[in-house]
């Protein structure tokens, strides 16, 4: 893929329109982007446009935010990049953000801001519109869609899927798909191989791993003979592979898969990220009540919340109050009403006194969810988050090649949003459309599949000598020294950790990741 770079000073403006580009375009061959509004744009793409004339320069991201785009104004400067680490290392070193760190430790996902000050992210799905004396974010694209009651949605969910695999293989030699085992990538994979002749996938195996009997039943389905990774040789982290630019998971491997797809001569990897939303792999889809409930339907309402009320093994109240308030207000749930949501979990954080007040970054041009339909809001709230997080965005050593995800698909999502919760999921069928439609090419064991594997066991096992570095000398803690952690609460939380015993353990893993990011990571 093509990176971009650039600087653009106000005080001497260059007098000729100019004009970057990195992604791909669903469009014919021979479409000038710069000429097509965004909002028509499909594809997976990031953008710079100066205009000479209005004295405007614009940069923008495609609805998902696959590929990465950033900016940073110094005085009246303006430099972006499609590369984190090149623009923190352009000009001044940056400051932290402690807004980001806030976000991340809570534990949660930074949205609109990087670890560094100044240096922002151009949201998904906007344009940042900057002049010689002001910024704006504007948002060209919203998950706005009309009702689609057509039917004929197996056939049509097939098509536009196709469409979404085939556009992302398109052009490439050699392709290479994730193969999980799980029904997402194996939707891709399985894809990928009936369009296109050369593609190689990638699986990641350990020991006892639940995933290879489907993973097997694929290979042998298409007679290929894949890629399979052993995630001990590329862990989930390491104190010297932390993520990079920004502190993330599983570079060792992301770096692992660059490394192999050159000596294949591959130049796009697939992944299924997205698809659990996407296609509704939920057992609690009950905001469909709401639908009933806004058309003052009550019997259809009590009928479909028993429905759900049976499925899910709880007492009706909860879930017709849920869509009384769905219908009646601007709300959307962020938790499902299964028995396992309401376990009560440790919230401990360790926050030292640099981040107990410090307040969230607003989210510039953020996903507009409360606009949706009640029986959609949470999906559509599911979405923003995903998209404003950046979560699809390709990790910094696959930058170069076409990373995407066809769940992701702009068409793909419309489609899902607009067609009728109910032909998606139903009380105790997740999944319900996807598994009709793509009966005619999965394997029958994954088809069937309704588990799903984990790595929680071997996160644990690579974070242990990370923990444990860190007790052998708690007074030389950089997350403490930095006041984004309180040494004696995370001391302690550390020790239990290792033994076993409650201590927020996901929280906890991502503040031993932030720990070793700091101490290699350049900042002042």
């Amino acid at each position: 893929m093509t990176a971009l770079a650039g600087a653009l000073r106000f005080d001497s403006c260059p007098s000729d329109a100019f004009f970057q580009w990195d992604g791909r375009l669903d469009e014919p061959a021979g479409v000038d982007p710069a000429t097509v509004p965004l909002r028509e744009l499909i594809g997976d793409w990031s953008l710079v446009h100066w205009n000479p004339a209005a004295r405007v320069l614009v940069l923008a991201s495609d609805f998902a935010g696959t590929r990465p785009l950033y900016y940073r104004i110094d005085g009246r400067t303006v430099r972006w990049s499609s590369s984190l680490r090149e623009l923190a290392e352009s000009g001044e070193t940056p400051e932290l953000d402690d807004r980001y760190f806030a976000a991340l430790l809570a534990p949660g996902m930074p949205c609109g801001v990087t670890p560094y000050r100044g240096i922002e992210a151009v949201p998904p799905g906007c344009a940042v519109r900057i002049e010689a004396d002001r910024v704006r974010v504007e948002r060209f694209w919203d998950a706005t869609v009309v009702p689609d009651s057509r039917g004929d949605y197996e056939e049509r969910l097939l098509d536009v899927f196709r469409t979404a695999v085939e556009s992302r293989v398109r052009g490439h030699a050699r392709v290479c798909c994730e193969l999980s085992g799980g029904l997402d990538s194996t939707s891709v994979a399985c894809m990928a191989l009936r369009v296109h002749p050369n593609v190689t996938t990638f699986s990641y195996t350990h020991p006892g791993a639940a995933d290879e009997p489907y993973i097997r039943a694929v290979e042998q389905q298409y007679g290929i003979a894949g890629e399979h990774l052993d995630v001990r040789e590329y862990p989930f982290v390491t104190p010297e592979r932390t993520g990079g630019a920004a502190p993330g998971w599983w570079e060792p491997r992301f770096r692992g898969l660059a490394a192999r797809m050159e000596s294949l001569g591959a130049s796009a990897f697939l992944t299924g990220q997205m698809g659990d939303l996407a296609m509704g792999n939920t057992l609690d889809d009950s905001e469909q009540v709401a639908a009933p409930v806004r058309r003052l339907r009550l019997g259809e309402a009590a009928r479909e919340a028993f429905a759900w009320s049976q499925s899910l093994r709880i007492p009706i109240y909860p879930i017709l109050w849920r869509a009384v308030r769905l219908a009646a207000t601007s709300w959307a749930p962020q938790d499902d009403l299964s028995p396992t949501a309401w376990r009560r979990v440790s919230r401990e954080n360790s926050f030292g006194p640099r981040l107990r007040n410090v307040a969230p970054a607003p989210v510039a041009g953020a996903l507009d969810w409360r606009a949706a339909a009640p029986d959609r809001r949470r999906r559509v709230r599911g979405l923003a988050g995903w998209v404003e997080a950046r979560r699809l965005q390709a990790p910094e050593p696959l930058q170069h090649v076409a990373y995407s995800h066809p769940f992701a698909d702009r068409r793909l999502v419309e489609f899902m949003l607009a067609i009728p919760p109910a032909e998606v999921v139903r009380p105790g069928e997740p999944r319900r459309l996807m598994r009709r439609a793509f009966a005619g090419f999965l394997p029958e064991p994954v088809l069937l599949r309704k588990s799903k594997a984990s790595f929680g066991g071997f996160y644990d096992e690579c974070l242990a000598p990370l923990a444990q570095e860190m007790l052998r000398d708690p007074a030389r803690l950089r997350s403490v020294e930095l006041g984004y952690l309180d040494r004696d609460n995370l001391v302690e939380r550390l020790g239990r950790y290792l033994g076993g015993a409650d201590s927020n353990a996901g929280q906890l893993r991502v503040a031993i990741l932030v720990e070793f990011w700091l101490r290699t990571a350049r900042y002042r």
